[in-house]
């Protein structure tokens, strides 16, 4: 499964731009959840999304709450990889982390797409494909919707 939720840390970088953890409703947000994560794989490439010399196999998941950045809020939504840890559980199941590889950030009111570096921790704006994403999805729908009939 690609959906997955994950709860959003404290950090602040170079820059100074300061996330929280406080827990941020989602509601009002424009996109979030399963839709936050298509809008993020189908409107950049991977070059955009800075994954494209990722060897490794990765997943796109979504925070289950809000994050704010320079007092605005987001939907935070990162690349993934799954890493077997040498250390197993008591029972000797297998034990796992997550490598995050990408961070996005999708601002509640659409107009804001972020993407943060993941070596100097510092926020860049990535061109705003909101509207077709929109439109792209909503043709989607009528062609199923008429495929069905």
């Amino acid at each position: 499964m690609i959906l997955s939720a994950f709860v959003a840390c404290s950090s602040k970088n170079d820059s100074g731009k300061q996330t929280t953890s406080t827990t941020i409703p989602t509601e009002e947000a424009k996109i979030k959840e399963r839709d936050a994560v298509d809008f993020i794989k189908t409107s950049y490439s991977e070059e955009e999304l800075g994954l494209d010399k990722e060897k490794r196999a990765y997943r796109i998941m979504v925070a289950s709450s809000g994050v704010e950045v320079e007092g605005k809020k987001y939907i935070k939504v990162v690349a993934n990889v799954v890493v077997k840890n040498d250390v197993t559980q008591k029972d000797g199941k297998n034990t796992f982390t997550m490598d995050t590889i990408g961070e996005y950030y999708i601002s509640f009111d659409g107009k804001t797409i972020l993407k943060k570096d993941m070596k100097t921790n510092e926020y860049s704006e990535l061109e705003n494909r909101y509207s077709q994403y929109l439109s792209n999805t909503k043709e989607t729908k009528e062609t199923k919707e008429a495929q069905n009939k």
